[in-house]
């Protein structure tokens, strides 16, 4: 048994992705048997900063605002709960304005002292993309900069990242990322969706249900995927039935455009928010699902992981190339990510005639984060 700190920005449930990312790995740290402790140093408001599993882990704490008095109580509090590891789940903007990082890694550094420290690094700096604007790119290249100087104040022994094209960017600056997958955002279950759901009633007509799930990028081109979707449908005696399960966000205007230019040959069914297992029963109930994230970036996105552990087929018909980066694929479930190629029609029918297998990644990516921090032989 080891005791283990994970620090973030935010761990209350439900405000932030990474937050839930590292409230789940710490709960299943602790069901394999480990004590942690889950830091949120940016954590405002009525939530606790500082949460324990199992529960009875937790040292006795004092409530201290989110600012300087911050850093000095996890200090204090790391120090006395002396862990064999503490893991850093970083997101650059959640520490620092435009992402510019000047000396958050020396902080980091302080509240870990000389203990072996993981980075899980969930973004690296911007302005990488060809399309890139001038204004991005030199910001990006600031990141960049002020990356390298935060890996040089921090000194981790381990870094994590969730996609290839990071491992990639790491070696070209000379260090070493390992592959880590993102796991799934809901629960992996064999329900179906909750009795009375629009959009999966049952159909006179034979349909497919594509789900959208979680944000609708802004970036994301509706076309011609719609097009050649709906003209698939049809070949196959089926009609189209399109759902967003979650907020959409940023693509409003996209899924709107949608309607209006789609809504006489296929339906749209808006769901909004649901809890965690009927989003797990709407995946099950769908025929395929959609990323609204490019291929070589698709590992970033935890409504894409939770599709995958559902084995539903992903459709990802985003491009977006990178500069100084070769296209890289996805290492795992490349064979459920259905691409808009010359063979698109024949690659889909393949993928929804596949079995599906359902299994979360949660369980191996916490026996990973144990074996490569040395505390599992």
């Amino acid at each position: 048994m080891a005791r283990i700190v994970i620090v973030t920005s935010r761990i209350a449930a439900g405000t932030d992705g990474v937050g839930d990312y590292t409230r789940a790995l710490a709960g299943e740290l602790a069901r394999l048997g480990h004590e942690c402790l889950a830091i949120g140093l940016n954590q405002a408001g009525p939530s606790p900063w500082v949460e324990a599993f199992p529960p009875t882990a937790l040292p006795a704490i004092a409530h201290v605002e989110a600012g300087s008095g911050r850093l000095e109580a996890a200090r204090d509090l790391v120090r006395r709960f002396d862990p064999a590891v503490i893991s850093f789940q970083y997101v650059s903007y959640a520490f620092a304005r435009r992402g510019l990082t000047w000396n958050v890694g020396r902080r980091f550094r302080e509240i870990a002292g000389e203990r072996r420290v993981e980075l899980n690094s969930h973004e690296l700096w911007s302005g990488f993309d060809v399309a890139a604007s001038l204004h991005d790119r030199v910001q990006g290249h600031a990141q960049y900069r002020l990356y390298r100087r935060f890996l040089g104040q921090l000194r981790p022994e381990v870094i994590h990242v969730s996609n290839p094209t990071y491992v990639e960017m790491f070696r070209q600056i000379g260090r070493r990322a390992i592959l880590s997958p993102l796991f799934g955002n809901v629960p992996v279950t064999d329900s179906g969706p909750p009795p009375g759901t629009e959009g999966f009633e049952d159909s006179v007509e034979p349909v497919w249900r594509m789900l959208f799930f979680g944000s609708i990028h802004a970036e994301w081109p509706p076309e011609p995927l719609m097009t050649r979707l709906i003209a698939a449908a049809g070949r196959a005696g089926r009609k189209l039935v399109v759902i967003s399960a979650g907020r959409i966000g940023p693509g409003d205007p996209i899924w709107e455009r949608m309607i209006t230019t789609h809504g006489d040959t296929c339906r749209f069914v808006r769901l909004g928010e649901r809890s965690a297992e009927a989003i797990s029963g709407l995946i099950n109930a769908s025929d395929f699902g959609v990323s609204t994230s490019p291929l070589c970036l698709i590992g970033k996105s935890g409504t894409v992981a939770a599709m995958l552990e559902h084995g539903l087929p992903v459709i990802v018909n985003r491009d977006h190339p990178l500069r100084g980066i070769p296209p890289l694929e996805p290492y795992e479930g490349f064979d459920r990510y259905v691409q808009l190629d010359d063979r698109f029609e024949q690659r889909l029918a393949e993928a929804l005639a596949r079995p599906r297998t359902r299994l979360s990644r949660l369980p191996g990516v916490a026996r990973q984060f144990l074996g490569d921090t040395g505390l599992m032989p």
